[in-house]
């Protein structure tokens, strides 16, 4: 054996240069890694929906979602693990449905791992065009060690879905459906 594989088969072994899982949807758990000394965990509450106009008043804009923020040291917890669920998306209005519905919350919690729970909770949908269009409200958070804040609109740069717990546009006048929110986020930095 020559070369960098007779120097692993002598021992050595393969430095830890960080990992990242980052997610939009579901739930399920994450193991770890071996090599790991710390974790940047960051999570976001889904949008509220945008409500359905009328035909003469704008519907409501859905509250954005939460956010939550956590850095851990990792010493001693390689093959520990963490369950998260990602919060879903508040649909946009429409005509069967016209307030915009509720985006989903965000949660983290230790598996074997020892930790806080974590908590981005979704934003609410805007009011529909006929019950006057008033806007959604912002998600809070809770559990995070380094920030926990609560949505603001526009969220992050755009607005309608496009990034984590966006809010939902509202519907223009005469009766233009609502917007869907943005889905939550999680992301798990190992470093």
């Amino acid at each position: 054996m020559t070369g960098i594989l007779a120097a692993f088969a002598g021992g050595a072994s393969i430095p830890f240069t960080g990992l990242t899982f980052d997610y939009t949807s579901g739930s399920g758990l994450v193991t770890i890694p071996a090599g790991a000394t710390s974790l940047t965990l960051e999570e976001w509450g889904g949008g509220g929906g945008g409500g359905k106009a009328s035909l003469s008043t704008d519907g409501g804009t859905g509250g954005a979602g939460g956010y939550s923020r956590s850095v851990f040291s990792l010493s001693g917890a390689a093959g520990q693990t963490i369950n998260y669920s990602v919060g879903v998306l508040g649909a946009g209005g429409t005509g069967a449905s016209p307030t915009g519905g509720t985006g989903g919350n965000s949660t983290v919690t230790g598996g074997t791992f020892s930790m806080t729970a974590m908590t981005a909770n979704g934003g609410t949908g805007g009011a529909s065009g006929a019950a006057g269009g008033g806007s959604g409200t912002n998600g809070t958070a809770s559990g995070g060690t380094a920030a926990n804040t609560t949505g603001t609109y526009p969220y992050v740069t755009g607005n309608g879905g496009a990034f984590a717990g966006a809010a939902g546009d509202g519907g223009l006048a005469p009766s233009a459906l609502g917007i869907d929110g943005g889905s939550g986020r999680i992301k798990f930095v190992f470093a």
